[in-house]
């Protein structure tokens, strides 16, 4: 069985093992099944690997437009909430009685850690949290409440809805919808002293549609983080909330669906989750000052989304790429790394191949980019251009790429994910080579160093990072792929490198058209 490692062309494979010199790009079809498919990184170029997953188009997960609807659903799909998240949901409970309108509305399908807001119409709602009466305008004029609200964080022994059992007192008491986190509107239709002036009052409220949707924020799945005193793996009850990319990367890729799950917690490299997770957390500063911490992942995944893709969102949004290491699986977040070993003379067996720069048709100088914008309710919008001139100018015409932050809140983590994207497809150089057993212990994602003597063998020298290793019986030791590495493809200087961007109703009105 081959001794696998794969970083940089791998989604995940969930195998335990395959026959050596066999694909290692793993793709799971659907949340019931994990399935090995044919090479697609490296039968591409290991080279091409940065600007095929800049190009390459990812179906919409996280996708705002439908997340942010009250559907009706006889069976919807089971939501996992990561970070904070500004969603609607299906209804559970729906009822219509003069003067009023209740929504039962299931938020996740999980527990989670607490309400942060409610939204209707753009509007924020203030809630008294003894009553759940409506305290602001205008769904609270001082005259007329318009709103009660109630939030159940979604344990497994929660109680009836409060509003429910109040208004409904014939509704049984076994009616909890335990392990789900739900949110129950009561709203007042209109007052007016006839029909015409009841609806123009529920219109000035509820919005010009006269369609009640509102938008819950809350803080969503608890996650175990290896860092954390006191987390238990095995006991969710000792887990606390996260917004981590790397810590809510490995939630999603273990968590318990109805009837399966992608892997199993003891398949993670839990060691190598909380070094990622630590670069993750990384505190970035803005040009205006403004700090916020490198990557996190805040978002919505539904049953129905294919795993593959909303991993690869993931990997976006946490800048880096995942790794399947003799059984075990860990995140690498891109940052810079101390070399873990030197590739040098006496180790090389066989032959050696080297490219010293990307081909033409890899090449980006131009990337967009789209992104979750907390001021336009966390819909994703269009976010700001990557262009270099100076690259143009090299390459000689534009060469686009685009990356889709389905998971990334804000303009300025986008911008550093896309510079970072474009530098790292700017090296180029690969290296694949035999090597002895001096690099039985060198692992996928570790950056090593290339120190190789003689006029053609020296120009291969430099810092790379280890995609993949297979042994070759051939040989009688290991062929080594790497991909070359620089520990500047993440610098951003604020003042220089980003900018400044504000979304106008003019874009946002053209995107929609």
């Amino acid at each position: 069985m081959g001794d696998f490692g794969f970083t940089l062309a791998m989604s995940i494979v969930f195998a335990t093992g395959v026959t050596s010199g066999a694909a290692v790009t793993g793709i799971v079809a659907g949340v019931q099944a994990a399935l090995l498919l044919a090479p697609v990184g490296l039968s591409l170029g290991v080279s091409a690997y940065a600007a095929n997953q800049a190009r390459k188009q990812i179906a919409p997960v996280s996708d705002i437009n439908g997340l942010q609807s009250i559907l009706k659903q006889a069976i919807p799909p089971q939501r996992l909430c990561l970070g904070t998240v500004t969603t609607g949901g299906a209804l559970f409970f729906y009822k219509a009685k003069k003067p009023y309108i209740w929504m039962g509305i299931l938020l996740a399908a999980h527990e989670v850690d607490g309400l942060d807001s409610v939204y209707i119409d753009g509007s924020q709602v203030f809630f008294d949290p003894s009553t759940g009466l409506a305290t602001s305008t205008p769904f609270s004029d001082g005259a007329q409440q318009y709103l009660k609200a109630s939030f159940r964080t979604g344990a497994m022994d929660q109680a009836i809805d409060t509003i429910i059992a109040s208004d409904f007192p014939t509704m049984p008491t076994t009616f909890r919808q335990r392990g789900h986190a739900t949110m129950v509107i009561r709203a007042h239709y209109g007052f007016g002293a006839n029909f015409e002036a009841k609806y123009d009052d529920h219109k000035r409220i509820y919005g010009d549609q006269g369609v009640l949707q509102p938008l819950t924020r809350f803080r969503g799945a608890k996650c175990y983080d290896p860092r954390q005193p006191g987390h238990v793996l095995g006991t969710p009850a000792t887990w606390t909330w996260s917004d981590n990319a790397a810590i809510c990367l490995a939630r999603f890729l273990t968590n318990q669906w109805p009837d399966t799950r992608l892997t199993d917690p003891t398949r993670l490299d839990w060691d190598m989750v909380a070094r990622a997770a630590d670069e993750c957390d990384r505190w970035e500063v803005g040009n205006d000052g403004t700090t916020f911490r490198r990557h996190t992942i805040n978002g919505v995944v539904q049953s129905t989304d294919s795993p593959y893709d909303v991993i690869e969102n993931m990997k976006i949004a946490m800048g880096g790429h995942l790794v399947l290491d003799r059984a075990k699986i860990y995140p690498v977040v891109r940052g810079r790394r101390t070399p873990a070993g030197t590739l040098h003379m006496n180790m090389l067996l066989g032959g050696v191949e080297y490219a010293s720069e990307p081909r033409d048709r890899e090449l980006i100088n131009i990337i967009k980019s789209s992104f979750v914008a907390p001021d336009r309710e966390y819909q994703e919008v269009s976010g700001p251009v990557l262009r270099r001139a100076d690259l143009i100018a090299l390459d000689g015409k534009p060469r686009e790429a685009s990356v889709r932050g389905a998971f990334v809140e804000g303009h300025r983590r986008i911008q550093r994910i896309a510079s970072a994207m474009l530098n790292q497809a700017r090296i180029g150089r690969t290296l694949t080579a035999g090597a002895t057993l001096e690099a039985m212990n060198w692992a996928p994602g570790e950056v090593y160093r290339v120190h190789l003597t003689g006029d053609a063998l020296s120009r291969c020298n430099g810092l790379y990072e280890l995609a993949r290793k297979d042994w070759d019986d051939r040989m009688r030791g290991y062929r080594l792929t790497l991909i070359g590495y620089s520990d500047t493809v993440t610098d951003f200087d604020p003042l220089v490198d980003e900018q400044d961007f504000v979304l106008d109703d003019a874009t946002l009105e053209a995107e929609a058209a």
